[in-house]
């Protein structure tokens, strides 16, 4: 097994004054977890499955960065191909989603993303 691993960030423009919330989904069939952070702090958010995750108030979220760890494992024996894609309610653009590669069947993808709320 390998571990493949790779960084972004992307900056996200609040369009609501509402809550903000997440979903993370992993596609082609493969499975994975996420884990919420801010950063420049230690606490998780939350941790598993990711769907419809209330981020809070976008007031309290502009300028700030959220971390999503998430890790791929390739179970799809018809493919290597990964993809995540993170949905948020109140942001401009709402969608963000990483297309990437590993080499074999068990291999594990490993995606830092940051997102920041301007």
């Amino acid at each position: 097994m390998t571990i493949k691993t790779n960084d972004r960030a992307q900056t996200l423009q609040l369009t609501a004054n509402g809550h903000i919330v997440l979903t993370v989904s992993i596609g082609n069939a493969q499975l994975g977890a996420s884990i919420v952070t801010m950063k420049g702090d230690a606490n998780i958010i939350a941790k598993g499955d990711i769907t419809k995750l209330d981020l809070g108030a976008a007031t309290d979220l502009k300028g700030k960065t959220l971390n999503v760890l998430t890790n791929t494992l390739d179970t799809n024996d018809a493919s290597n191909a990964m993809i995540t894609t993170y949905t948020f309610s109140g942001t401009s653009p709402a969608i963000a989603a990483d297309t990437n590669t590993v080499d074999s069947d068990g291999d594990v993808y490993s995606l830092s993303f940051d997102f920041t709320f301007n």
